[in-house]
């Protein structure tokens, strides 16, 4: 692998040393580091970026940085069995009213207590979680 590798490393050692040596030279002249103007910096005055959509587009893909994601994630979770937890009281507590009754009479839910659900008293957005 060396070997393969190694005419290709002292090629471009030699291309570097030779772009030192003009970045050395403009400084010492007070000049800029390359004299050369890329093809993206003459289009740059050219393009708009936001006109374009890609502001957006790049905002809406940058990484969330103040909250991390696995914390973010369990607060939903979190949201969503709470919600659960909400439709399935109200699934026991409408037996008792009469909506439903012959059908949950037959499945068994009917029969289910509240108490083991383990909803009593408990709140998600107390922050009693350990993961936060």
């Amino acid at each position: 692998m060396a070997v393969i590798y190694s005419p290709l490393l002292v090629i471009t050692a030699m291309f570097e040393q030779q772009e030192a040596w003009v970045v050395r030279d403009n400084r010492r002249r007070g000049e800029d580091d390359e004299d050369t103007t890329m093809e993206w910096e003459q289009v740059l005055g050219g393009c708009d970026f936001e006109a374009d959509g890609w502001d957006k587009k790049v905002q809406a893909s940058r990484p969330n940085v103040e909250f991390d994601t696995a914390v973010l994630e369990v607060r939903q979770l979190r949201k969503e069995v709470s919600e659960l937890k909400d439709m399935m009281k109200m699934l026991i507590e409408g037996k008792k009213e009469g909506w439903g009754g012959d059908t949950l009479g037959e499945s068994g839910l009917a029969k289910l207590d509240v108490s083991k659900l383990g909803m009593q008293g408990e709140s998600s957005e107390n922050g009693g979680g350990r993961d936060e």
